[in-house]
This record gives C-alpha cells, structure tokens and sequence, in this order.
C-alpha cells in the first residue's frame, strides 16, 4: 500500500467511496492504462460488493496492486512463455495467526 501514497493518494482517512475511487483510477491513466469510460466499470468490479468505506478502500488497494504489478507480471511472463522460455509464476500469501 505504500506506492499508492508516493502517488499522492487521499488514503490517509482510512476510507474511500466509489466516486473517489473512480476518480483516483482515472488520475492513474499512465500506469493503469484504463480508458475514462471503463474506470467506472473497473472501480464497480472490485469495490462494488460493499457500502463500507473502510473495506472500499482496502478493496481499492487491491485494484491498484493489480494494476501496478499484477498484469505487468502476467504480461511479460507470457511474452517469455510465447519466445518458449520455460516460465514460472507463483503467488506468495502470508497469512497472520
């Protein structure tokens, strides 16, 4: 979560609507790479199964970790896999007690 307050994100408050969430991704063009009339569609996929603010924001943190490096990571491994280099990917989870 901290690349999303070197690029000067309003998270400070511990929430987020769905508007400002819309707006933040839009902001995000040059990394995200969504187009303005998809970020409505974007925001609503991952935060639109909660009226919470608080959960809003996490779920919006989610969003923005996809963008920055989880499709990158997708993408080159497939362009490695498509050049038939052996590829890997693995997904690390840390689950506290």
């Amino acid at each position: 979560a901290g690349f999303c307050t070197m690029m000067g994100f309003p998270l400070s408050e511990g929430k987020l609507d769905q508007k400002t969430a819309t707006s933040l991704l839009w902001k995000s063009y040059p990394i995200a790479n969504i187009p303005e009339e998809l970020t409505p569609v974007a925001t609503d996929k991952y935060l639109g199964g909660t009226d919470d603010p608080v959960k809003k924001k996490d779920l919006f943190l989610d969003l923005m970790g996809d963008v920055v490096f989880g499709v990158p990571s997708v993408t080159v491994a497939r362009q490695h896999r498509d050049a038939g280099a052996p590829t890997y990917m693995y997904e690390f989870q840390f689950a506290q007690a």
